[in-house]
């Protein structure tokens, strides 16, 4: 799996991130997109997850790859 941030910002509401995840086989794309509370998309073979938060708030992303984790290795 391989991670990139593409995008990020802020406004008045806070702020967020979008990455692009790729390395993903067509079963855990299609999981991910369906089950992330997220935006998510999937474009060519790879999921684009915007995540949004609030100014002070702690970024989501830990929760994303726990939950990935735990969905397909079961380790939590």
């Amino acid at each position: 799996m391989d991670v990139r941030i593409v995008d990020y910002g802020e406004n008045a509401d806070g702020g967020f991130i979008s990455y692009n995840i790729s390395g993903l086989s067509q079963n855990q794309l299609e999981f991910l997109n369906n089950n992330l509370d997220d935006e998510t998309q999937i474009t060519n073979d790879n999921l684009i997850l915007k995540t949004k938060f609030k100014k002070g708030s702690v970024l989501k992303l830990s929760n994303f790859f726990l939950f990935f984790i735990n969905s397909f290795y079961g380790l939590f």
